[in-house]
């Protein structure tokens, strides 16, 4: 039962997030789960760093969840939340507890590295001693 749930994990990053294919967003997610906010979370990081890609590091499943655990990266050509492109490239961690109904996604728990982040594009100062 497991290996179905990660094998749609995988299709929601590669499709969805990598080649952003919006349109199959009916045959990732159960009818009870709204995709318009994710499809929106996922357009707005794509406008960001249209170079954007997630790599999946690592899938878990159990009790038809899925967690993940991915790289992102990406160049800020497209300036996040409204903000001037900085030109920076970055890479982050992300990740992403998927809760399933009748095969499809139909929740979803996201933890990412936002301070690391903004500190390699720039927003903010590192908090880490310079090496």
């Amino acid at each position: 039962m497991t290996a179905p749930l990660v094998d749609l994990s995988r299709r929601m990053y590669d499709e969805l997030w990598n080649a952003g294919r919006y349109e199959i967003a009916g045959e990732l997610f159960h009818p009870d789960y709204d995709p318009a906010h994710k499809l929106a979370s996922i357009r707005a990081y794509r406008a960001t760093a249209p170079d954007l890609h997630v790599d999946v590091d690592e899938t878990i499943a159990q009790d038809g969840a899925v967690a993940v655990r991915c790289s992102l990266t990406g160049t800020d050509t497209g300036g996040f939340a409204g903000r001037p492109p900085t030109g920076r490239a970055f890479r982050c961690w992300m990740v992403e507890t998927l809760g399933f109904r009748d095969g499809r996604i139909a929740a979803d728990w996201v933890g990412a590295d936002w301070l690391g982040f903004f500190v390699q594009l720039g927003r903010v100062d590192s908090p880490w001693p310079a090496a």
